[in-house]
């Protein structure tokens, strides 16, 4: 499309005999590029068309629920919880001196736990050998 704009009044002070050419612009219409699946179905779905029965189908619901179902005192579901059982403690409370035995016994277990997890090799390969004694000593027989 070739379109010719008209050309500006000459300045004030300069000669009317010098013309200045005229300006022409050229537009070149470029169909634009088909719309993805995806892009085609958010513009359908975010069209009036689409949103204004939503929106009414969502007010109609909520008048529903909040008029009729909650202005009808009659057809409320009430709600009846059970209470919950009094904890029943069997046991005698613990006394400073069982507590004691308690936490000895524990500091005793966490001695014979390993501190590195290089201990843990030599004792298990020892486990390991024994094991396999034992078997070949059991296939014998």
């Amino acid at each position: 499309m070739r379109l010719q704009l008209a050309t500006p009044p000459p300045p004030e002070g300069a000669s009317p005999a010098v013309s200045t050419p005229a300006l022409v612009a050229t537009f070149a219409l470029r169909p634009e590029p088909p719309l993805s699946t995806l892009d085609r179905w958010v513009h359908r779905l975010s069209g009036w068309a689409a949103i204004l029965p939503a929106v009414l189908l969502c007010c109609a619901v909520l008048t529903w629920s909040l008029g009729v179902r909650l202005g009808n005192r009659a057809r409320l579901m009430a709600v009846h919880a059970r209470s919950l059982k009094p904890i029943e403690v069997l046991d005698p409370p613990v006394r400073a001196g069982q507590l004691a035995a308690v936490r000895e016994e524990s500091g005793h277990a966490s001695a014979a736990l390993f501190e590195q997890p290089s201990d843990i090799e030599p004792v298990l390969s020892g486990l390991e050998r024994r094991a396999r004694d034992q078997h070949l000593r059991r296939g014998n027989h």
